[in-house]
Parts: structure tokens; C-alpha cells; sequence
């Protein structure tokens, strides 16, 4: 070894690895400058992935740290967060057992009051007995045979829709107070409405009849020619100036059969409400339409925005005394007081029946308009039961008839809801369904008793046909000679709603696939917009006839904040199959109940 391989291997054994392969080399007898150059080049290289490995380690111990601060800092909040939870469910429980002591005491007050919905002190005097004397005028009506209708002249009825939808009332109603807010107009019979109604002003408790010309309406020359004496008349509308100074708008409408509609403040027209329904999808059985043959309106004071009418309602099964009292404003209400005589025994008996349309929603099913997203005058049926449950039934357009009724204690009210108020939901232009009414029945006269919640899905094709209906039924059938008394409030609503204090569904959609159908609920409101989305929910899904439920999962959408409930169903078999599901925490529901029998299309 020479003095130069000498010297780089003393001073490379101070270097520890690096000595220690220089003097391997050396000992070997094959160290070449470039030998050693090369290994001191990798001993160096060594020596950095060392160093590196270890800063490595060093940033791997603080992330651990780090990861191990944010778990314990989450775990405090998950407690945090369940307690507060605890604390907002002992709350809704406060909420409720106060509303479910409100509504004793409301039904235990209501009980020891008269039947009729506004006070003795609230009703004109001049016909505080008005409700009485026509009670035992439809109980006598009851002990006789039902007398067919009259129909108008010819010449009315041959008016097609654009004919009547122009005729216009510009008369002068005799007795109408000019100071009065409300305003009155007539619909002339005629078109599909064949059959006079007689319409009487109640001056100081006496009925006086209202005629009018045919220079009262529009009519066409031909059309005037051919009519002698007084227009018969079909039904009549009020209007209300909701905007101070900018003229009156139609907010109610009494017009065939046993027909009613109303609206509130900014509200466009939409689903109605009939007087009572029988028969209604009666297999083999033709369904009857009772009709108001005549209706007593009490001129309203001046100044005052609230009308008070009576009608006379007339089938063959059933006749029927009513006491109307209309409120316009955001919230339009339509009181009723009614007293029943059964002519004849029905199959089934609908109170207070709400009637609606719905062609197509925005997130499932068949789509009959391409251009638009949905069309519908109602996308669900609300009912809140007296136990203080609430459920909701996504409204369909199925392919075949679909009756569901659902079997109640009692009620403290159900509603047609349209829930959906964007005009983005529908994008129907000129259509306006986003403002159509919701409306809200509530039973003001005590508790209904046992019964049913009925709902009828028909098929349409069509925005212009009514094809849903829903009404309450009495547990047991009436029987001829008796009568039955039912008092309650119908609410048209706007952006405003009834809804329960939990969370409530915002849309319902579903998808078929090998037989098996997956639902996709969103839920929001209530306690559930608080919660974070690391909160675990539960999905309570139940099936109730022959199949299945696989895959329930819920989760929080954080792009929208609603909560996602997601569950398939395997059917088996053609049995009908109702479903039912909520979310809730420790065992707790943070929702309503949403509930649905599975469509067989």
C-alpha cells in the first residue's frame, strides 16, 4: 500500500461506516482510488437517507401526535354534542307535552261550548237562529224521497269552456254594503253546471232572493236573445282587497256540486274542497255528488273582512244544513259547521274531502311533459294523528286505481300540502304551481273519534283532471235516520305551513331495479338542522307485508343540509307492501313518519 492509499484510509476510519468500508477495501488488497472514491460516494449517500429517515420519523411522531390531539378533541365534542342533543330531545318532549296539553284543554273547552264555530256574541242577531231553523228543515227534507234537480235552458248549457270562461257578472248586488272591504260576484249557470242554485241575502233574519238579467252579464247577442226572465244562477265568489290600492282578488269560490276552493294573500288557484264525499272508489259502485242547492248570505257589517253564509246540501243519501264563515288574509280561513240526516245507507261517507291534482313530481316516476320538471296542485298528504304522531304520504300519479286507508284513533288534523314552493321545483312557465295553496283541516268541534284517513290516487294524463282526494271517514257506517254533526277549520296556506315540530320530508325519490325498488327520502327541520354530519342516525325502516328491507343508510348532505334516508325493498310476491321510516337518535324520532304502499306499475 502506498502513501496516498495510506493516508485516505487513517482518514477514513475516523468516519465510522465510512472507515470501516475503506479499510475492507484496503485489507483486500484491491482498494483503487476510484474504488474508494465510489464507496466513500455511497457511504455519504448512506449517511443522508439515514438522516432523512430519521426526520421522517420525526414528522411521523408529531402527525401521530397531532391526529391523536384532534381524536380526544373530537371525542369531547361527540360528548358535547350528545348532551346537547339530550338536551334539545328533553326540549321537543317539553314542546310536545305542552301542545298535547293545549290541545286537551282547546277539545275539553270546545266540548262544553255550542257546536257552532263562532259565538252567540259574534253572530249577527237577526240570524243567530238561522242555523236552527234550517237544521230542522234538511232533518225534515231527510223523511222524504230525494227529488231530482231542474236543469237550466238549452242555450246555457250549449256554452262551451272559452264561451263561460268569458262571461263576466257586472251588476249590482241589492243590500251589499258599500263600505264593506268584500266583494261579491255570480256564476251564471250554464256549460257543465246544469242544475239552479238559489242564492239569498239574510236581511234582518229574512231571506231574500237574488235575480238577475242577462244584461247583468256579458252574454253574446245570441246567446241574450234566447234567454227569458232571470239568469239562473250556479254559485258565487268573493273577492278581498289584500293589497290595499291595488283593487280586489278572488280568494273564494263556490261553484258545483258541493264544490269549494279559497285562497290566501299571493296564493294562486289550486286544489278544492267539496262539501262532503260518498262513495268515493267504491269498487262496482257508482260515486255520489251531493250538491248545495241553496245558500243564505248574511251582508257582512261595514269594515268588516270576515262573511258568515249557511247552505242547504242535498242527495239521495244524505241531507245536510252548513254554517260557512270566511276570514281572507295570508292565511285564508274557511270555517265549517255541519249537521247531517242519512237518507239511506252509503258504503263510505267522506268528511271534509279535500280534492287535488297531481300529474308528475320532480324526483321520480313517469314524466308526461318533457319541458317541465313537475306538475301538481299537492306532493303529499300530512296528517297528524291525536296521539300527536305525524306522518306523510308522498302523492303518486300510479297507473291503476289506488285507494289507501289508514286506520285512526283520532286526528288532530290532515292536509293536501304543497310543500314545494320554487319555481325551480317545477319549471313550468305561466303555471305558477309554486304558489299554489296547501290546505290544512282541523277538527274544531272535539275529538272525531275512530276512523279513517282515506286517500284515492287516480290516473291522469293530464294537468286539467283532479285525480286525488282525501278525506276522513267515520269508523262506523252512518245508518238512514241518523244524523251526525262535524265542525272543523280549513286552512289555505301559502310559504307558511302546518308542519310538525320534528324534521319533516322535503322530497321523495325512487328508482326500480330487478324487481326491487330503492327510495331516497330527504329530511330537514327540527332538531335535525343542528346536528353535525358526523352524527349517526339511525334509519328506522319497517315493511309491513310480504318482502324485504336491505341497505337503509342515512347520512347529512352537506351541499344542501338535509338528511339523506336511502333503503331498498324486495317485494315478494303481488301482496300490497306499506313501508314506513323515520330517522332517529338513541331510539328517539327526530322525524315525522314517512309512509307509502309500494306502486305495482
Amino acid at each position: 500500500m502506498n502513501r496516498n492509499q495510506w493516508r485516505i484510509g487513517r482518514g477514513l476510519r475516523g468516519c465510522g461506516a465510512l472507515a470501516l468500508l475503506a479499510g475492507v477495501l484496503t485489507l483486500g488488497g484491491c482498494a483503487t482510488p476510484q474504488a474508494v472514491k465510489q464507496a466513500s460516494g455511497d457511504a455519504q449517500d448512506a449517511l443522508a437517507r439515514s438522516e432523512t429517515n430519521s426526520s421522517q420519523l420525526a414528522a411521523e411522531r408529531k402527525a401521530r401526535e397531532a391526529l391523536a390531539a384532534d381524536l380526544n378533541a373530537r371525542l369531547k365534542s361527540l360528548g358535547e354534542s350528545q348532551a346537547t342533543l339530550r338536551q334539545q330531545l328533553a326540549a321537543t318532549d317539553a314542546r310536545l307535552a305542552s301542545d298535547e296539553a293545549k290541545y286537551r284543554r282547546q277539545f275539553a273547552q270546545l266540548r262544553t261550548d255550542t257546536p257552532a264555530l263562532v259565538t252567540a256574541a259574534a253572530k249577527p242577531a237577526s240570524t243567530h237562529d238561522f242555523m236552527t231553523e234550517l237544521t230542522q228543515r234538511v232533518r225534515e227534507a231527510a223523511k222524504h224521497p230525494y227529488q231530482s234537480q231542474q236543469t237550466v235552458p238549452q242555450p246555457l248549457i250549449s256554452l262551451n269552456f272559452p264561451a263561460y270562461q268569458r262571461l263576466k257578472f257586472h251588476g249590482k248586488v241589492p243590500g251589499w254594503p258599500s263600505a264593506s272591504p268584500l266583494r261579491m260576484s255570480f256564476y251564471p249557470a250554464g256549460y257543465l253546471f246544469h242544475h239552479p242554485v238559489g242564492i239569498y241575502l239574510l236581511e234582518n233574519g229574512k231571506p231574500v232572493a237574488l235575480k238577475f238579467s242577462p244584461a247583468d252579464f256579458n252574454f253574446g247577442a245570441d246567446t241574450a236573445k234566447q234567454l227569458t226572465g232571470d239568469v239562473p244562477l250556479a254559485g258565487f265568489s268573493l273577492y278581498y282587497p289584500f293589497t290595499p290600492g291595488h283593487g280586489v282578488d278572488e280568494f273564494l269560490s263556490f261553484l258545483g256540486a258541493s264544490y269549494f276552493r279559497a285562497l290566501g294573500e299571493g296564493q294562486a288557484w289550486g286544489l278544492s274542497a267539496r262539501g262532503l264525499a260518498v262513495d268515493t272508489a267504491v269498487a262496482h259502485h257508482a260515486e255520489e255528488f251531493p250538491y248545495f242547492r241553496d245558500f243564505w248570505i248574511v251582508p257582512p257589517k261595514p269594515g268588516s273582512d270576515t262573511l258568515s253564509f249557511y247552505a242547504r246540501l242535498d242527495s239521495p243519501s244524505f241531507t245536510g244544513a252548513y254554517h260557512f264563515v270566511v276570514h281572507p288574509g295570508r292565511e285564508t280561513t274557511v270555517d265549517v259547521n255541519m249537521v247531517l240526516f242519512v237518507r239511506k245507507s252509503v258504503k263510505r261517507l267522506g268528511i271534509a274531502p279535500l280534492t287535488s291534482m297531481y300529474l308528475q313530481g320532480r324526483d321520480g316516476g313517469p314524466r308526461y311533459d318533457p319541458l317541465i320538471r313537475a306538475a301538481h296542485d299537492s306532493d303529499g298528504l300530512s296528517i297528524e294523528t291525536l296521539g300527536g304522531r305525524w306522518l306523510w304520504v308522498p302523492l303518486r300519479d300510479p297507473k291503476r286505481l289506488q285507494v289507501d286507508r289508514m286506520s285512526m284513533e283520532g286526528i288532530k288534523g290532515f292536509g293536501l300540502m304543497q310543500r314545494s314552493r320554487r319555481y325551480d321545483d317545477y319549471q313550468a312557465w305561466g303555471m305558477e304551481y309554486q304558489k299554489r295553496p296547501s290546505a290544512w283541516v282541523t277538527p274544531t268541534g272535539g275529538d272525531w273519534g275512530k276512523g279513517h284517513i282515506v286517500l284515492v290516487e287516480l290516473p291522469t294524463r293530464t294537468q286539467t283532471n283532479d285525480n286525488i282526494t282525501a278525506f276522513w271517514t267515520p269508523a262506523s257506517a252512518p245508518k238512514p235516520g241518523q244524523s251526525l254533526s262535524f265542525s272543523y277549520r280549513i286552512a289555505w296556506q301559502g310559504d307558511r305551513q302546518t308542519e310538525p315540530p320534528l324534521g319533516h320530508v322535503v322530497s321523495t325519490r325512487y328508482g326500480k331495479a330487478d324487481g326491487n325498488l330503492t327510495y331516497v327520502v330527504n329530511f330537514r327541520g327540527g332538531d335535525l338542522d343542528n346536528l353535525p354530519a358526523w352524527i349517526k342516525l339511525d334509519p328506522e325502516v319497517h315493511i309491513d307485508g310480504p318482502g324485504q328491507i336491505t341497505k337503509a343508510w342515512a347520512a347529512k348532505n352537506s351541499a344542501t343540509g338535509v338528511w339523506r334516508l336511502e333503503f331498498t325493498v324486495k317485494p315478494k310476491g303481488d301482496e300490497p307492501v306499506r313501508v314506513k321510516a323515520d330517522l332517529a337518535y338513541d331510539k328517539r324520532p327526530l322525524t315525522e313518519t314517512w309512509e307509502a304502499v309500494l306502486p305495482h306499475d
